[in-house]
């Protein structure tokens, strides 16, 4: 199994620090001693989850025009559902038009602004739309509500009168 070259050496290290793969490598490593590496590894165990890394990376870099293209879907999504989820207060022609919109932008889910517009559509949308979104940003998020659950108040006695700290 070869890797695709649209992988790039941070994705190749997020992968093997993600599954934690027994590939070990070093950040001084090139991007191709990395591939190499991993290739071996995944042929040496038929990992075959790993198979897709031979197909393109979808969650490559955007340009930026692609980028303002799916942050301008976002935003007319967002407006549509802050306006009463009414297609006669949108940009938007029909419902067809802004299911398909939902649909490709969707694929993009580790931009936070998609992530929202979708959610505030699938509250009130008949088919729900899956956010397609990348593992380690599903870790950053799964950490960032850890983060928010942990930091309640706590309420500490002292001499009779109460202290109220936030963290």
């Amino acid at each position: 199994m070869i890797i695709h070259n649209s992988y790039n050496k941070n994705e190749l290290l997020n992968i093997i620090d993600t599954l934690a793969l027994g590939v070990i490598v070093q950040k001084k490593d090139t991007k191709q001693t990395i591939k190499i590496l991993l290739q071996e590894y995944i042929n040496e165990f038929h990992i075959e989850e790993l198979y897709c890394l031979s197909n393109e990376n979808k969650m490559k870099k955007l340009s930026v025009k692609e980028k303002n293209e799916i942050l301008s879907s976002a935003k007319k999504i967002i407006s549509f559902c802050k306006n009463g989820y009414n297609v006669d207060r949108s940009l938007y022609k029909n419902y067809y038009e802004l299911l398909c919109d939902a649909k490709i932008i969707a694929e993009y889910g580790d931009i936070s602004s998609v992530r929202r517009a979708i959610n505030l559509l699938n509250k009130v949308a008949e088919p729900n739309i899956e956010i397609i979104i990348s593992e380690h940003i599903k870790h950053q998020l799964e950490e960032k509500d850890l983060l928010k659950k942990l930091s309640v108040p706590i309420f500490k006695k002292r001499n009779g009168n109460f202290r109220i700290e936030f963290f």
